[in-house]
């Protein structure tokens, strides 16, 4: 959206986030931590192991209700979500929207993408989509909008709460109910932005 402001800006703190630790910890250490997380990434699955550990995300919901999803595929299809976020953000811009209707649908996508789709969502990390969703209530302008946002509110509010239950955790882990709903508003973003 702002690519003449951002984008040398944002090499330049990726260039010094990389660099950093190495001023303020020792060469070797520095090195070792980079090298076991490159590891980390290339050989981490948690879906391998109980329900319990997986991460709430597509893939789960695709391991549950379809069948086991391969991490290259994912992570295709990770990027190719992404590319789609990125394109409707563009498209937006293109078109003029209001810079306040066009940065809380760029940071709702996002949240979205990084919740139901990204690389390594927890059910903590459904938190992000709190401020969104909130918003995107308060802004339904018609009955239909209101009623699918707030049963996507309804599934995060029933499954933070089921958790307490004693099957709760049952609930969490087979029926997949938070990236469900991370994926249904992400769903609903895009079909809105596509219609204006």
């Amino acid at each position: 959206a702002y690519p003449k402001k951002l984008s040398w800006r944002l090499v330049v703190c990726l260039a010094a986030g990389a660099l950093l630790p190495f001023a303020i910890q020792h060469l070797r250490y520095v090195i070792d931590q980079y090298r076991d997380w490159a590891h980390y990434l290339v050989t981490e699955d948690r879906q391998r192991g109980p329900k319990s550990d997986w991460y709430r995300d597509f893939r789960a919901v695709w391991r549950i209700y379809a069948a086991p999803m391969r991490p290259n595929t994912y992570l295709i299809l990770e990027i190719a979500a992404g590319a789609m976020i990125a394109l409707l953000c563009l498209l937006g811009r293109l078109r003029n929207w209001p810079r306040a209707m066009l940065l809380t649908f760029m940071l709702s996508l996002a949240c979205c993408w990084m919740t139901a789709l990204g690389p390594a969502t927890e059910s903590a990390t459904y938190i992000l989509l709190a401020p969104c969703l909130v918003w995107a209530m308060i802004q339904a302008d018609n009955p239909p909008r209101r009623i699918v946002y707030s049963a996507v509110f309804g599934l995060f509010l029933v499954s933070q709460l089921a958790i307490n239950l004693p099957s709760g955790r049952w609930f969490r882990d087979s029926l997949q109910p938070l990236p469900i709903a991370g994926l249904l508003f992400l769903l609903i973003l895009m079909v809105e932005a596509l219609w204006q």
